[in-house]
């Protein structure tokens, strides 16, 4: 019996020695270059955001969300979908290093100003709550949450400057001068058959808990919203009838209305409108990009540095009225004929609409005063909008050309950790 016990303590203690001489301090190794473990886990994130589209394919109406979902009872493609995460994971990790390597070898470069914005941006999103951008508070940051998954600062720096060599490269092929670029009648033809150009104030109608407030008020503001498609094509103008919206549901912000944002917050005395009255609105829907483009590394914005934090226009600090009413252009938003976050029924009727006139249009949750306008009106418009465009166009092949290139790295020059591979199991995100 003693030996027997013996012999397990020493076949433990053996165990013990080998996976403490595991080093998990990498992912994988091209050449004398390993990359931390922290950025295969961030794929990690990226695969499972994918996994999700073609699992509801292969798998309809299971709902991967609940509590009982199990990994272990499902395949993906002919495989576990756990082991589809971390194949796709390590995909995803390569792909960052194809992106570094086109980039160089092109020769292409941040200049001091982008690199700062890199860094800056970088740093705002690690230390920013992670409801923040839903206007809620979660008492933790990204940072709190992706170090605790075990991903370093170092290691999402690196991962979010990738994303912007991912965008510049994407640009010297298909942008403008770039190696292929989109014919310019191509996307043209696009830009007006697929995009609305359109101004929308959006009337709440939720009671805040997820219903829908009671029936008398909501005839009031069905006769409210139609009262402002009313003014509109009389020819009040979008700005003067968005502030009338506000004073309806803000009583105080006309007396005080350089001293308050669209949150209620007050501003300094010195009447700076550095946003414009729009809480009710969504953000620009161009601000949702696919794949690795993100939000906050945003080149398809319409609106330049001099507009403030919520992407819409400032105005000079004399607070003048009539100019802010004047600039209505600055409200102008495109809708996409699809891929809208805007209820499938409202996005068919605003491309039903004709040109200047404000209408008024009822959803579940939501009443609109809408005005569609003539996308060439404008051509900043057409410019700035460019990028988008010709990103929706050639995304698709953009990506699976990288994915093709890392795919081929995998099999020849790339050497997996399978240790770190173990022992950040998907599982644990999920």
């Amino acid at each position: 019996m003693f030996k027997r016990i013996t012999a397990l303590v020493v076949c433990a203690a053996m165990i013990m020695t080998f996976a403490a001489c595991a080093d998990t301090t990498y992912s994988i190794q091209i050449g004398d270059r390993k990359i931390n473990p922290g950025v295969y886990i961030l794929c990690q994130f990226d695969a499972i955001e994918e996994m999700r589209a073609v699992f509801t394919e292969e798998h309809p109406g299971v709902d991967i969300t609940l509590d009982s979902f199990k990994f272990d009872d499902y395949t993906l493609e002919g495989i576990s979908v756990a082991d589809w995460i971390k194949k796709r994971a390590l995909e995803l990790t390569v792909e960052l290093l194809v992106i570094e390597e086109v980039f160089n070898e092109k020769g292409l470069f941040f200049t001091i100003e982008e690199e700062t914005r890199i860094q800056s941006e970088a740093e705002y999103m690690w230390d920013l709550d992670i409801w923040a951008m839903f206007g809620g508070y979660a008492g933790q940051t990204w940072g709190e949450l992706y170090g605790k998954s075990g991903i370093g600062k170092e290691s999402y720096i690196y991962y979010h400057t990738t994303q912007s060599k991912y965008e510049k490269v994407f640009d010297s092929i298909y942008g403008e001068g770039g190696s292929n670029p989109v014919p310019e009648a191509e996307w043209q033809e696009i830009w007006v058959k697929d995009y609305a150009r359109v101004r929308i104030l959006e009337i709440d109608i939720t009671d805040g808990f997820g219903g829908v407030i009671p029936e008398g008020e909501l005839n009031e503001l069905a006769a409210l919203g139609k009262e402002y498609a009313a003014r509109l094509n009389s020819g009040e103008s979008f700005g003067s009838v968005r502030e009338a919206y506000w004073e309806y549901i803000n009583p105080h912000v006309h007396d005080e209305f350089c001293d308050h944002d669209d949150h209620g917050h007050v501003h300094d005395e010195n009447c700076n409108h550095d946003e414009v009255l729009g809480a009710e609105e969504h953000l620009d829907e161009f601000d949702e990009h696919d794949g690795h483009v993100h939000d906050e590394d945003d080149e398809f914005d319409e609106h330049d540095d001099e507009h403030s934090d919520n992407g819409e226009h400032v105005h000079g600090d004399d607070c003048n009225h009539d100019d802010f009413y004047e600039a209505d252009d600055v409200y102008d938003r495109f809708v996409a004929r699809e891929g809208s976050n805007y209820d499938e029924g409202f996005v068919n009727h605003i491309f039903s609409m004709g040109y200047g006139n404000a209408e008024f249009y009822e959803t579940e949750h939501m009443y609109y005063v809408v005005v569609r306008l003539d996308n060439l009106e404008n051509e900043d418009h057409f410019e700035n909008y460019r990028k988008r465009i010709v990103f929706d166009l050639k995304f698709d092949e953009f990506s699976e050309n990288n994915k093709a290139l890392a795919r081929a790295k995998l099999n020849t020059d790339i050497i997996v950790n399978d240790a770190a591979v173990k022992r950040y199991d998907p599982k644990k995100l999920f």
